[in-house]
């Protein structure tokens, strides 16, 4: 009933700043978050490690489990995100609020939609303070006013906003797990020269794949055993039981799924839950059969590992399954590395039940290269101005690759007056675009054509952040600011490895060094191109356009996925905490979802 809602100030039923680092501190060294490491909803750059002395003044506040952590300087950017699984060892900024529920009185994540609520930041721009740093303190946070629900509806309007943000944090992860797959490759092909090194060493043979990098396929350390589990008639309590770990997935799980699903990993067929009685594997290809399984800290425990290591050698003895288990940490936090070893478990359970070369796979499908490739790539490097080469490739600049174009000038608004309008801080903190963030501005039909951005597009920041840099890939209504400089290419071949190149080490050595301005760093468009680079044949290009192109279309999609994810969170949130539209049955709610 309405009438069981009431108003509160947020001071009664949170704490705010409990907890600072002090001289009990366990550790030699501090994660460091930052507010400009926060954007809205989320921790956009990883914390910094530093040892105690490097730390900050600033470094103090501590987070914990369910704390909601807010900026008090210019709180109108949003800089806010909710600490589900903060590491022991993060601290944060000063200038963050850390806000601590009172579990008696509210809920830690319906804490986190009253702060997330569009309202709760128009009430802090207005206590703001200061021309020149505006800034809150923790007195006006405490006095804003929420509406409280019972604990249990308030439960369950957590769990709807907070599936929707676990959601869209997924999405987030396996985009920077794809956006780090795809540096890798044109690492592999363009920086190392492993193909050509293989050929060099005999490693590569022809008509079989070339797993890239492949030292770093392989673990540096052993992994607990795992398990398996056994074939036969399936009971329905089984399958009930499969059901129910579906439906209550990890959040290892989930981000693991969506990499596995659809054959998205060197074309191998998984499913999930898949029951073999008496077990239920997490993850199961039957082709090749090869199981995967996540585990929570528990399973480190002596009675765990010695169950998994006799479900291990049953499932070997019984029905030939080889297994691999990661860490939920493992998958969450080191992605690209848990991919690497259940591709190179793929490749291999593919030559030990197919005796013959293995068939070659789709380009795209992860770090490897297919066998029609072999021709493709010499098997001797020359000496260059830049080291040694592959043979038959080419040391240009980058200029030679495209021309460029500073955008225009313009202010941005909110309002859409006019199409969307690419700035620097726009493409600076993420790997891609989320046009959903971008604002507008009012330009003549003339000055939008000359300026109008299209698919395979490149901008390069040559001021604010200089050297930083975007690739378009939507077909968008947009135009560029003055900050940036587009660079425009002969083909998206051309584009994609012009922006491989970009998000190089090497071209970000040369951008620290070719950076001018003693108050502000700058690059101009000349100094933006003027790096050198190895040119290889067009052949090559268009191959590695084949091979980027699937893991930069999958990090889009999930990118407008979560754009619309955003929306639906954000037209349901100040519906839900302000009563307009209840959750029904709230107890019955939780119970369904075992909450």
């Amino acid at each position: 009933m309405a009438s069981e809602w009431r108003e509160v100030k947020l001071g009664e039923v949170v704490s705010i700043n409990t907890d600072s680092i002090g001289n009990d501190w366990p550790f030699s060294h501090i994660k460091y978050i930052d507010i400009s490491s926060v954007g809205e909803g989320a921790i956009i750059e990883p914390a910094q490690i530093l040892s105690l002395d490097e730390a900050p003044s600033r470094a103090k506040r501590l987070v914990k489990e369910g704390d909601s952590v807010l900026s008090t300087v210019r709180p109108g950017r949003r800089s806010m995100f909710f600490a589900k699984q903060p590491e022991p060892d993060w601290v944060v900024s000063t200038g963050f609020a850390v806000l601590r529920a009172r579990r008696e009185f509210i809920e830690p994540r319906y804490l986190y939609a009253c702060i997330f609520d569009k309202a709760f930041t128009e009430f802090l721009v207005k206590r703001e303070k200061g021309a020149a740093y505006p800034a809150v303190l923790p007195e006006d946070i405490a006095d804003a006013v929420i509406k409280l629900p019972p604990l249990p509806e308030q439960r369950a309007i957590a769990h709807i906003l907070g599936t929707l943000d676990d959601k869209i944090e997924l999405n987030r992860r396996m985009s920077e797990t794809l956006e780090q797959m795809a540096r890798a490759l044109f690492k592999a092909w363009f920086v190392d020269f492993e193909p050509v090194r293989a050929k060099m060493e005999g490693r590569w043979k022809k008509a079989h794949p070339l797993p890239l990098g492949e030292d770093r396929w392989k673990t540096t350390h052993p992994l607990p055993l795992g398990e398996g589990r056994g074939e036969g008639v399936i009971p329905p309590d089984l399958l009930s039981f499969a059901r129910e770990l579906r439906r209550n997935a990890t959040d290892a799980e989930r981000l693991l799924w969506r990499l596995l699903r659809n054959r998205s990993l060197a074309g191998a067929k998984f499913r999930r839950q898949h029951p073999i009685p008496p077990y239920v594997l997490d993850f199961y290809c039957p082709e090749l059969k090869l199981a995967i399984e996540l585990d929570g800290g528990q399973h480190n425990e002596p009675k765990y590992r010695q169950r998994d290591t006799q479900r291990t050698a049953r499932l070997e003895e019984r029905h030939g399954i080889r297994v691999l288990r990661f860490w939920n940490r493992e998958v969450l936090h080191e992605t690209e590395a848990v991919l690497q070893v259940i591709y190179q478990a793929v490749m291999e359970r593919r030559v030990e039940l197919q005796p013959s070369p293995p068939t070659p796979l789709p380009v795209g499908e992860g770090s490897f290269l297919p066998a029609h490739l072999f021709d493709l790539f010499p098997d001797r490097l020359v000496p260059s101005e830049l080291g040694e080469i592959p043979e038959g490739w080419e040391v240009g600049r980058l200029s030679d690759l495209c021309s460029t174009q500073y955008g225009y000038t313009a202010s941005a608004v909110d309002e859409p007056v006019g199409p969307k309008f690419l700035r620097v801080t726009d493409i600076n903190k993420r790997n891609w675009i989320d046009w959903g963030d971008v604002p507008h501005c009012e330009i003549d039909s003339d000055a939008k054509q000359a300026y109008a951005l299209k698919i395979g597009d490149l901008v390069v920041a040559r001021m604010a952040d200089p050297g930083k840099s975007a690739i378009i890939e939507d077909e968008i209504d947009a135009v560029f600011a003055s900050y940036l400089v587009r660079l425009k290419t002969r083909s998206l071949a051309h584009s994609y490895y012009v922006y491989g190149f970009l998000k190089s080490d090497l071209y970000a050595e040369y951008a620290e060094g070719a950076k001018s301005g003693s108050v502000q760093a700058n690059m101009n468009a000349k100094v933006i191109v003027g790096a050198s680079l190895v040119v290889p044949p067009m052949a090559v290009m268009e191959e590695f356009l084949k091979a980027i192109l699937p893991l930069r279309q999958r990090l889009v999609s999930n990118v407008r996925e979560s754009r619309t994810l955003a929306a639906l969170r954000d037209a349901l949130l100040p519906k839900l905490i302000s009563g307009e539209l209840r959750v029904k049955d709230a107890q019955r709610f939780l119970k369904e979802r075992g909450l």
